[in-house]
């Protein structure tokens, strides 16, 4: 029985921003509801110790979040969210009381370049003292993204460091401490507290004009992603579910994994040759090259 590292589980592809660099789904909206979540943790439970509440969408956007996290304890499964921020002081101290909840990731590059300069500083300062609330009283680990990094565009540019400037001094982190935007282990800006560059990546869109391209990726290695309606696809980058392997809510996850398309698809990263069209079309697996 394979194991993941993580398995993603996107509880809604509904979102309160819209990004240019996110992907946009061509989904109809949807929530997944509770008897449904439930089937999937059942489900994946012997395949991973950790769930990332994450593909598309703002997790905190969902109804029953708080009561998934519950159901997610009772499975002993460690949860990773995943979110923009904008919601985070509104849930008060309940999400953080959750104990399945392990790490928040917040995505500060979506207040990149797009949003007012004063606007970007009270968001930026919103985060820093709830990260330390979260790490210090409760002891969650915060990763604080900043995956914009490696762009032309100015106003990111002037972002990037207006973030820099933000959290080393809300932290008193000597500025010696900054890594290169490239560095992706980023900045420990106090205990459990980090601040994580990287560069702006591409989402994969399809492509057939090429055969037999050579590649490799983690997809079905370390992770598999559960959309909102139980489509499973390998890795969190399917957005559309364009390489539908099975659904959960209606199939077991052996029968899911030993999918034709499923062993195929694992078979040729073995041999890193790229089989589907949306990974010929991924830019990211180009990051897996050397393994």
């Amino acid at each position: 029985m394979p194991r993941f590292k993580k398995v993603y589980i996107e509880i809604t592809n509904r979102c309160n921003l819209r990004c240019s660099f996110c992907a946009v789904s061509v989904r109809e909206p949807r929530d997944m509801q509770e008897q449904e979540f439930i089937t999937v943790l059942k489900k994946i439970k012997p395949y991973t110790d950790y769930i990332y509440l994450h593909v598309l969408g703002e997790p905190l956007l969902h109804p029953d979040l708080l009561r998934f996290l519950d159901l997610a304890e009772s499975e002993g499964l460690q949860v990773n969210l995943t979110t923009n921020g904008l919601l985070l002081e509104m849930t008060g101290d309940a999400l953080l009381e959750k104990g399945a909840l392990r790490q928040i990731n917040i995505s500060l590059h979506s207040r990149g370049g797009y949003s007012a300069r004063e606007e970007q500083q009270q968001y930026l300062e919103s985060m820093a003292f709830y990260s330390k609330r979260a790490a210090l009283k409760y002891r969650k680990i915060v990763s604080l993204r900043l995956w914009n990094a490696g762009t032309s565009d100015h106003d990111e540019e002037v972002y990037i460091q207006a973030v820099a400037r933000c959290f080393l001094a809300f932290f008193g982190t000597e500025k010696s401490d900054m890594k290169n935007g490239n560095d992706r282990r980023g900045i420990k800006l106090s205990e459990n507290v980090y601040l994580n560059f990287d560069n702006r990546f591409s989402w994969p869109v399809p492509d057939s004009s090429h055969e037999d391209q050579a590649g490799f990726c983690l997809g079905l290695r370390d992770q598999i992603a559960v959309l909102s309606d139980g489509t499973v696809v390998p890795c969190c980058l399917d957005t559309a579910g364009d390489i539908s392997l099975g659904n959960l809510f209606m199939q077991e996850m052996e029968e899911v994994l030993g999918n034709p398309r499923a062993k195929a698809l694992y078979q040729g990263f073995s041999y890193r040759k790229v089989i589907e069209p949306l990974c010929t079309g991924c830019t990211y697996k180009n990051r897996f090259q050397n393994r």
